[in-house]
C-alpha cells in the first residue's frame, strides 16, 4: 500500500510515467509473494516495455500494404506488423478494416500546437504511434469489416440538419461545426463526443437489459443496437476494457477473488495487451479509483463524492487546473447525452419518425450556458502544492475511514483553502514575466510587472479567432484577468488581428500605435520606441521598442527592415541590448550583419509558424546568429518562451 501511494505520488508529479512501475509492481510484490510469480509480472512488463520501444523504430517500407484501425475525416492511423502510422488524407473514404496500399515517404511525425491547443503529437505519440506518411498514392485494396461511416450518412439523414450533426458526432465521432464554434476547450468537446468509455457503459446497461429482458423482439432489437455499439468499439481501447470487465465479473463470482487483487490482474493483462495505455492518464484513473476507495472507503457511504473530489484534484496534478464548470456539466450533460445516442441508435433501426429537433435544441441552449459560464480554478503550477494537495487528500481519506470527521472536515477545509488562495494571481506580485506566446505566425509578447500587464502585439491568423482559443485561456492560466497596455507595433493582421477580439473578451484599458505615445512608463518600466523615421512601407513603420526588464534589456524590432535597422545602429548606442526579438519572423529582410555587430545579443527569440509558407527563419539569418553564438529560441520549436524574475 505505501509502495503504491509512493509510486502515485512520484509518477503524478513528474510526469515521468515510467515511475508508475511502483504502483503497478509494489501491490503484486504484496500480493506475490512467490519469486516465480514476481518473475512472470517483471517480463509481462519488459515485454510491455520493448513493444513500446519497437513503436519507434521505423519498420515502414514507402512501398507497402497497411491495415486501416482509425478513420477520421482528415487523417487515418494504419499499421502492418510492427508499428502504427499516421496518414493525412482529407475527405477520405476509408474504414475502420480497410487494407490500402500506399506509395509515399515515411517521416517521423512532425507537428507542432501553439499555445493552448490540443497537442496532437503528443497524443499520437501516447498511442504509439511516431511515424507519418507523406502519401504520394494511397489505393483501398479490400475492405474487411462494415462500412460504418456510410451506415452513419444513411441512418441520420432522415433527421433535420442539427439533429443530423449532433448523432453523427455524438454517435459516431463526426466533428460537429456546431460544437466547434462553441468551445475552443477540448476537454467540453471531448465530453460531448461520444467516447469509447461511454459506449462500453452502454453496451453494459445493453447486456444487462438483454439478461432481463423476456419478449423477443425486444431481445432482437437490443442485440441490434448492441451490434451496433460493438462495431463502433471495434479497435477501440473500451472494448477491452468492456471484455476484460465482464470477463472479471464472472471470475469473482466463481472464484470469489476481491476486488482489488482481480482489477490488478484485469489491468496487468490489459497493459500487457495494450502497453501504450501505460501512458494514458484514464488507466491510472481508474486503477486509483478501484484500489484506493476500497481500500480507505470500504464502510463510508457517499464514495461518488469523493471520487468526484479525487478526479478534480487529479485534474489539477495532470493538466494544471480545477475545471469547475466542466465537472457540473458533465454530471448535468452525460445523462442527457446518453439518453439522446440511445434515442438515435434505437430510432435508426425502428421505421418511426420522432422529432428530435427540441432535444437537439436543448443540448445546443445548455452548451451555450456551459459557455458562456465557464468558470476554473488555475492554481500556481507548483510541485510543492501538487505534493501537499495529494498527502491533504490522502489524510482526509484517511480520517474519514477512522470516522474522525472533526479532523477530516478541517483538512478538507485547508486543502480547499490552499487550493483557492493558491489560484489567486499571488505569482505576479512576487514576480516579473516575458512571455513570448506562441501564436503561430504571428507576434505576441506578455509582460506581467508588479501586477500591470503589457501586451506586445496579439497576433492574428485568418483561419480562426485567436484571442479566444489561445490567447484568453493562456491569459486564465497565468492569472491575467486585464490587459492595461497593448503596444501595437504596426497594422499588420499576423501582429493586430485579434485586437478586436480581445476587446471583446477581455477589459483592455489603453491602446499604445502611435510614436507620440513614448516613452511609455507602467510602474518604473520604460518602453521606448527607436523608430521615428518616415516611410510609408508599412514594415518600415513598425514600432521598435527598447526596455530593460528583468534585469536584461529587449529590443523588439516589430517588421522593421535592414534598412531601418541601419539607421537605428547609427542613432542609438546598443551596446547594452541582451535579446532581440528579431524582425519580421526571421526573414532575410531584417537581421542585418550591422545591427547584430551592434548589439552583440546574447540570445534572440523568434515568433513564427511551424513550417510556415514563407520558409522563416531564413537560412542566411540562421548562419548569421550561428557565426555569432548567439542562442536562437523559437516559438515554432520551443512553444511559449518565458522569462521570470523574483521582483525583491
Amino acid at each position: 500500500m505505501l509502495g503504491a501511494i509512493i509510486g502515485l505520488i512520484i509518477g503524478t508529479l513528474t510526469s515521468k510515467n515510467i515511475f508508475f512501475i511502483f504502483f503497478l509492481v509494489f501491490p503484486f510484490i504484496r500480493w506475490h509473494k512467490d519469486f516465480h510469480k514476481l518473475l512472470i509480472v517483471l517480463l509481462f512488463f519488459t515485454y510491455g516495455l520493448l513493444t513500446c520501444l519497437l513503436a519507434k523504430v521505423n519498420t515502414f517500407s514507402s512501398n507497402t500494404y497497411l491495415l486501416v484501425i482509425e478513420a477520421k475525416e482528415n487523417y487515418v492511423i494504419a499499421r502492418n506488423l510492427f508499428s502504427k502510422c499516421y496518414i493525412s488524407a482529407k475527405g477520405n473514404d476509408l474504414e475502420i478494416g480497410d487494407i490500402i496500399k500506399v506509395d509515399g515517404i515515411v517521416k517521423e511525425l512532425d507537428m507542432h500546437a501553439i499555445e493552448s491547443h490540443f497537442d496532437f503529437k503528443n497524443y499520437l505519440n501516447n498511442n504509439g504511434i511516431y511515424y507519418e506518411f507523406s502519401v504520394g498514392k494511397m489505393e483501398k485494396i479490400l475492405s474487411l469489416f462494415f462500412p460504418i461511416k456510410k451506415i452513419a450518412i444513411f441512418l441520420t439523414n432522415k433527421y433535420d440538419e442539427l439533429t443530423s450533426e449532433l448523432a453523427k458526432s455524438l454517435v459516431f465521432g463526426y466533428s460537429s461545426k456546431t460544437i466547434n464554434n462553441l468551445f475552443s476547450n477540448n476537454s467540453f468537446r471531448y465530453m460531448l463526443t461520444l467516447n469509447s468509455s461511454i459506449l462500453a457503459f452502454e453496451m453494459y446497461l445493453i447486456v444487462n437489459l438483454f439478461k432481463k429482458t423476456k419478449p423477443k423482439a425486444i431481445k432482437i432489437v437490443i442485440c441490434i443496437i448492441g451490434s451496433l455499439l460493438f462495431i463502433l468499439l471495434f479497435f477501440k481501447k473500451s472494448l477491452l476494457k468492456f471484455l476484460l470487465f465482464m470477463i472479471a465479473k464472472k471470475l469473482r463470482k466463481e472464484k470469489q477473488l476481491s476486488l482489488i487483487k482481480l482489477s490488478e490482474l484485469i489491468l496487468l493483462i490489459y497493459l500487457i495487451i495494450s502497453p501504450f495505455n501505460f501512458y494514458s492518464y484514464g488507466i491510472w484513473y481508474s486503477l486509483i479509483i478501484i484500489n484506493y476507495f476500497n481500500l480507505c472507503l470500504k464502510k463510508v457511504k457517499n464514495k461518488a463524492i469523493y471520487i468526484a473530489i479525487l478526479l478534480i484534484i487529479l485534474n489539477y496534478v495532470f493538466n494544471g487546473y480545477i475545471p469547475i464548470t466542466l465537472s457540473i456539466m458533465r454530471i448535468v450533460l452525460q445523462p442527457i447525452i446518453l439518453i439522446y445516442e440511445l434515442i438515435v441508435m434505437l430510432l435508426m433501426f425502428i421505421p418511426i419518425h420522432i422529432n428530435l429537433a427540441t432535444y437537439s435544441k436543448g443540448i445546443i441552449w445548455l452548451l451555450n450556458i456551459a459557455k458562456n459560464f465557464d468558470f476554473s480554478f488555475y492554481p500556481i503550477d507548483s510541485l510543492v502544492l501538487k505534493i501537499v494537495t495529494i498527502a491533504m487528500y490522502i489524510m482526509f481519506l484517511y480520517f474519514i475511514n477512522i470516522k474522525y470527521n472533526k479532523f477530516s472536515k478541517s483538512i478538507f477545509l485547508i486543502m480547499s483553502l490552499t487550493l483557492t488562495v493558491f489560484s489567486l494571481p499571488i505569482n505576479n506580485y512576487i514576480y516579473d514575466y516575458l512571455y513570448a506566446i506562441d501564436v503561430g505566425q504571428g507576434d505576441c509578447s506578455l509582460i506581467v510587472h508588479k501586477n500591470k500587464t503589457i501586451l506586445i502585439d496579439t497576433g492574428g491568423l485568418t483561419y480562426e479567432d485567436i484571442a479566444a482559443t489561445t490567447l484568453i485561456p493562456f491569459f486564465r492560466k497565468v492569472h491575467v484577468n486585464k490587459i492595461d497596455y497593448v503596444i501595437c507595433s504596426h497594422s499588420d493582421h499576423d501582429h493586430i488581428g485579434a485586437l478586436d477580439s480581445l476587446k471583446q473578451l477581455m477589459k483592455v484599458k489603453n491602446i499604445i500605435n502611435e510614436r507620440s505615445q513614448f516613452p511609455l512608463n507602467v510602474n518604473g518600466l520604460i518602453f521606448e520606441n527607436l523608430n521615428n523615421y518616415d516611410y510609408k512601407n508599412e514594415n518600415d513603420s513598425s514600432l521598435v521598442n527598447k526596455f530593460t526588464f528583468i534585469g536584461l534589456t529587449f529590443l523588439y524590432m516589430g517588421d522593421a527592415s535592414t534598412t531601418i535597422e541601419k539607421k537605428i545602429v547609427n542613432d542609438y548606442d546598443l551596446k547594452d541590448v541582451d535579446i532581440i526579438k528579431l524582425g519580421h519572423h526571421g526573414s532575410s529582410t531584417s537581421t542585418s550583419e550591422e545591427l547584430l555587430d551592434a548589439t552583440t545579443p546574447k540570445e534572440v527569440i523568434i515568433s513564427l509558424g511551424h513550417n510556415n509558407y514563407y520558409g522563416f527563419p531564413n537560412k542566411v539569418v540562421l548562419e548569421r546568429l550561428n557565426k555569432r553564438n548567439i542562442k536562437i529560441r523559437r516559438s515554432d520549436i520551443e512553444g511559449t518562451i518565458i522569462y521570470k524574475k523574483l521582483i525583491f
